[in-house]
């Protein structure tokens, strides 16, 4: 029961966060995304994977491309599930690095730009948010917005499908620490 609900929860998300832009027909996208879910689940030991967004982009592409070519119905297999979660755990971990290194990261990028560092500083310094430690600093914060809203999910329902498409370009030709650069200039 509570794995059906974690589905179902999942396949909301996905649907909401990544077809907004959409007009694909509900009923065919909504069959896709539970199979596809339930495909991630069972690759990663019935556990759903964090960036499950990531892994929908490449479903979600060719339901799109599915739409326009009518004959066109491929649904990803298993291993196709499998390898986007190992290249997704593998590739986020290093652009969160690459974002938070002091020398060429997001602070070093954002210093160039001090109005704007100032002000996201300032909305991240009302934020509510606490560790075990106290308030979070709002340095700290900043990051882990970028870290779990742009990062984690590789932009995927926060750009639109061009603009997203183009990020994952930039991260195969360039590596997944493009991602980090690309978070810069988006706060900017």
């Amino acid at each position: 029961e509570q794995l059906h609900r974690n589905v179902s929860s999942a396949v909301e998300r996905i649907l909401s966060r990544c077809l907004r832009d959409g007009n694909l027909a509900d009923g065919d996208v909504r069959a896709r995304v539970v199979v596809l879910v339930d495909l991630a689940q069972r690759c990663s030991g019935g556990q759903l994977p964090a960036n499950i967004y990531v892994v929908a982009l490449g479903v979600i592409k060719g339901i799109e491309l599915g739409a326009q070519a009518p004959s066109v119905t491929y649904m990803p297999t298993a291993t196709e599930i499998s390898m986007l979660l190992r290249i997704c755990s593998h590739g986020i971990p290093t652009a969160k690095q690459a974002a938070r290194d002091p020398r060429r990261g997001l602070l070093k990028r954002l210093k160039r730009w001090p109005k704007t560092l100032g002000r996201l500083l300032n909305i991240c310094s009302r934020s509510k948010a606490y560790t075990a430690e106290g308030p979070i600093a709002p340095w700290s914060q900043l990051h882990m917005t970028v870290d779990d809203v742009w990062l984690e999910q590789a932009f995927v329902g926060v750009l639109d499908w061009p603009t997203v498409l183009w990020v994952w370009d930039q991260c195969a030709i360039r590596g997944w620490e493009a991602l980090a650069d690309i978070a810069a200039n988006c706060v900017w």
